[in-house]
């Protein structure tokens, strides 16, 4: 029980001073807070036991928490690529290459685990990656000359 306290407490706090007293309730009392506060604890408490139960059929939670990594680590490495060694600006761009590489890897990830692609899991980082830096730089130059003509005609 020890080893539960602090994460349900860090996950509490976080919730209660990051969302919900600056965007859902900004000027109550120190007493409304401490309520949702222990209400936070009992709602991510039930969330966790039922992630943990969700999860329970896996047989090697490591290998599972790596190929969830996976998934979304190809977009996050493609962008933190792009960022890092083009002169590529085109963050708007980003937003849908991440969310379409991450739904490619989530299907290919269900295909692997099915058995109709002989693949490993490890190889949807690379494809996750190239996905989103091709996407993001595609997307970029179909909306540039979008934006341009606009800030043409607005002269």
């Amino acid at each position: 029980m020890a080893s539960i306290d602090s994460p349900l407490s860090s996950l509490t706090s976080s919730f209660v001073s990051d969302i919900y007293r600056p965007l859902i309730r900004r000027h109550a009392d120190e007493r409304h807070y401490l309520l949702i506060s222990r209400l936070g604890v009992v709602v991510f408490g039930l969330l966790l036991a039922a992630i943990a139960a969700a999860c329970s059929p896996v047989q090697n939670i490591l290998e599972f928490a790596f190929q969830m990594l996976s998934l979304p680590g190809g977009a996050l490495l493609g962008v933190f690529l792009l960022g890092l060694l083009t002169r590529h600006k085109a963050n708007l761009a980003n937003i849908p290459a991440m969310l379409i590489s991450t739904a490619i890897c989530v299907v290919l990830l269900f295909l692997i685990k099915a058995g109709h692609l002989n693949l490993g899991w490890t190889w949807l980082i690379v494809l996750g990656t190239a996905i989103t830096m091709l996407l993001s730089v595609l997307l970029a130059r179909v909306t540039r000359p979008a934006a341009s003509a606009t800030a043409t005609d607005e002269r």
